[in-house]
């Protein structure tokens, strides 16, 4: 059996994946530095330099900083096809370099043109993201052998919480710094660039492209994958309840995790009282804590998978549900309760620690079901969750008219763990951690699925 031969240690299927996490890191320094750098935009005096400029007269700073998700969530449903019959390597090159042109140049379109100028950019940019995401999922398929699938598709997914962490560090301190704010997107600009050109020296779209990977490497990555390179069975694929049970779950944790990361810094400034500084290094070390914690629940459950303690399944299951279940316990606990300033904080604490259960969960669930498909399956899930996600934000601000009123955000944190509990409810029932029919495919495919898939790929 597979599970009894030996593993293959480091390799260079290592230096791919150190590629990508540093990509999707750039990518979330690229863009979370807007969120954070549009306050000192529009705060004269956030830095000592009085030739850095701010935009005090600004009324639009909602739609500047919601206008990178309308770029960014059609172009996740092209990713998948894209990368299936073209590589994912040209397309992210393609994409950081973009992107990385686009930050150097935002601060001097900015100041030319204003607002819409910001809005066009960060458009820009979730366009050309978008496109990466559903990306990951088949670079996993591809390179990362089965044994390790957990880990590496984890450390992959969830680097994007570490981008988050730098962002804000290091956005906020270039804002107030001599440089000001301008700094911060030339130097996440030069960054994207400089990866962009070890991803064309050093990237491969697969390990039988690479020139020097062993053979015994390439057998280890190779054993118990089907990769094919055959038409998309869309038909089929719409008709999978496990696929469907994935989709829903990641609309509930997604609707969670937007409310989490979005609202609780004011929630913690304006209901807990905690200045603006502190909260926002509460958020970091959060951050933080969480993407460690990733490590720790990935290969806790490979290790159960791999020594047949657990099915992948169930793994996928608990993994999901502590995301859902957990966090929604600490919401309902923040929304019920009188909480004073240190529970409440412990609350909001562990709540974002359970949610990054998820990267183990329906991040990495695609590829269980679909090795050959899973950026096609993820794209279809992150175009919905991201559409679905701009809800809770539009609930909190017509719902909490008064920021300052526990009452009123928790309407809010109860919404929100109702949606992941019951969103997550058919994943508990009908999901599954098993290579799905559609996968291996027959050559006389519907003429469904062949016209779906030229609509998606136009």
């Amino acid at each position: 059996m597979d599970s009894e031969l030996p593993a293959y240690g480091i390799g260079v299927r290592h230096g791919q994946v150190a590629l990508i996490f540093s990509m999707v890191v750039i990518m979330y320094l690229i863009n979370m530095a807007a969120p954070i750098a549009i306050v000192a935009m529009t705060t004269p005096g956030t830095s000592p330099n009085p030739e850095v400029p701010a935009f005090k007269s600004w009324t639009d700073q909602s739609l500047v900083l919601i206008s990178y998700y309308w770029g960014f969530a059609p172009t996740q449903l092209i990713g998948g096809p894209l990368t299936r019959k073209y590589g994912f390597k040209k397309f992210m090159v393609l994409s950081m370099v973009i992107c990385s042109i686009f930050s150097m140049f935002l601060p001097s379109l900015v100041i030319e043109y204003g607002s819409k100028a910001m809005i066009f950019v960060l458009f820009t940019i979730g366009f050309y993201q978008g496109l990466i995401l559903p990306m990951l999922s088949d670079f996993v398929s591809k390179w990362a052998p089965v044994r390790e699938r957990t880990p590496i598709g984890t450390f992959i997914f969830a680097s994007k919480t570490l981008g988050t962490v730098f962002a804000s560090e290091i956005t906020g301190l270039l804002s107030s710094s001599w440089w000001g704010w301008p700094s911060a997107f030339y130097l996440y600009g030069m960054i994207g660039l400089v990866w962009s050109i070890f991803m064309i020296i050093f990237g491969y779209n697969s390990p039988e492209e690479h020139k020097s990977i062993s053979q015994a490497e390439l057998e280890y990555i190779r054993r118990g994958q089907t990769l094919t390179t055959k038409r998309i069975p869309w038909n089929k694929i719409m008709k999978s309840v496990p696929t469907w049970s994935t989709w829903i779950s990641q609309i509930g944790i997604v609707w969670t995790i937007r409310l989490s990361t979005t609202e609780f810094p004011t929630y913690i400034n304006r209901v807990l009282g905690i200045d603006v500084g502190s909260a926002g290094a509460f958020m970091s070390i959060t951050y933080l804590v969480s993407y460690f914690f990733t490590f720790f629940v990935s290969s806790s459950s490979q290790y159960l998978i791999n020594n047949n303690y657990l099915s992948t399944t169930v793994c996928r299951k608990l993994c999901n549900g502590l995301a859902a279940y957990g966090s929604s316990i600490f919401l309902v606990f923040l929304a019920v309760f009188r909480l004073n300033r240190f529970l409440a904080l412990l609350c909001i604490f562990f709540e974002m620690i359970c949610l990054n259960a998820s990267f183990s969960g329906y991040n990495i669930n695609y590829n269980d079901l679909s090795p050959n498909f899973s950026g096609c399956l993820f794209g279809v899930g992150g175009i919905t969750s991201t559409i679905v996600s701009f809800l809770p934000v539009m609930i909190v601000q017509y719902m909490v008219t008064d920021q300052s009123s526990s009452t009123q955000w928790g309407y809010a944190f109860l919404i929100s763990a109702i949606v992941a509990s019951v969103g997550t409810i058919f994943f508990m029932l009908k999901g599954s951690g098993e290579v799905q029919d559609y996968d291996d495919i027959d050559d006389k495919e519907d003429e469904e699925s062949q016209l779906l898939e030229k609509k998606h790929l136009k």
